[in-house]
């Protein structure tokens, strides 16, 4: 009979110490989407914000039973949208034959679009409430590391250019790389800075089964840092080939300059992400 009540306590403690353990240590994938937006201001233009999504998965530790941390890896995409309906630039180049002159561009209807994946690690503290089905919310941060890039540009160009030994202004002269060029376009890859971000996220979990938890509810994620990767000169947005006039690269908006009276302009300015919307997470209780 001792033997039998021996047993019986040892496996209702070592239950205990499984139920325990499962309330301590979950493993979640979770998946979300909405505003995902790359945001700036433009000197020249418009700016639109862009919708993107994220995915993820991570361990949270309950320390306590109301309080937890949690870590992970997520895949986010932000996107961002730009357009100009016109603007006018004048700067000096060089030409095929090496001499100097002033190139003026006007460019139409010109739109951008910029895409941004980052591996975001976060580092949230999570508090949840009691009960079987209860509310939850999580505070922190996340660092994200750029994985990929691009932009997409498309816009009308009129390229003509003036020299200092006469008044006349050079136009409709392909071979010398003035004229009108109708929806020249870019799909290019760039490359974005580290991002840091603030992140919030409140909702409902719901207790499906003994180890299986749903999480439903709404994230909010601010970026503190410039994600630009400027490079080192100015560069147009319309790029020359002095080699071959008639050749022309798109450069993305972000990183080009125009002429101002002092020297030379940025197009945009500060780059941050802004992401908010809906997610669901799917957690499971480990022994």
């Amino acid at each position: 009979m001792k033997k039998i009540i021996w047993i019986i306590l040892l496996l209702a403690v070592i239950q205990t110490g499984k139920s325990q353990q499962a309330t301590r240590h979950e493993l979640s994938f979770w998946g979300g989407g909405g505003l995902s937006s790359i945001q700036y201001s433009l000197s020249i233009g418009e700016h639109k914000p862009g919708y993107g999504g994220l995915a993820g998965m991570g361990y949270t530790f309950f320390f306590h039973p109301n309080w937890g941390v949690m870590t992970g890896a997520e895949f986010a995409v932000y996107n961002g949208k730009a357009r100009i309906d016109n603007a006018s630039d004048a700067y000096a180049a060089i030409d095929d034959e090496n001499d100097t002159f002033t190139k003026l561009v006007d460019v139409y209807n010109f739109e951008e679009n910029q895409r941004a994946y980052y591996l975001n690690i976060p580092l949230m503290f999570q508090y949840q409430g009691n009960g079987t089905n209860k509310f939850y919310a999580a505070l922190g941060a996340k660092i994200g590391i750029p994985v990929g890039g691009k932009y997409k540009s498309a816009g009308d160009y009129v390229t003509r250019g003036k020299y200092p030994f006469t008044k006349d202004i050079f136009e409709n002269m392909p071979e010398h790389g003035f004229g009108t060029y109708d929806d020249l376009k870019a799909d290019e890859s760039i490359k974005w800075n580290t991002n840091f971000q603030l992140s919030v996220e409140a909702g409902y979990k719901w207790q499906l089964r003994e180890n299986l938890q749903l999480y439903t509810g709404m994230y909010f994620d601010y970026g503190l840092s410039d994600i630009r990767k400027i490079k080192n000169s100015p560069q147009t947005l319309l790029g020359d080939n002095a080699s071959n006039p008639a050749e022309f690269t798109v450069n993305s908006i972000i990183q080009s300059h125009y002429t101002v009276e002092n020297g030379t302009e940025g197009y945009v300015g500060r780059m941050n992400t802004i992401s908010f919307g809906v997610k669901a997470r799917i957690a499971f209780s480990l022994f």
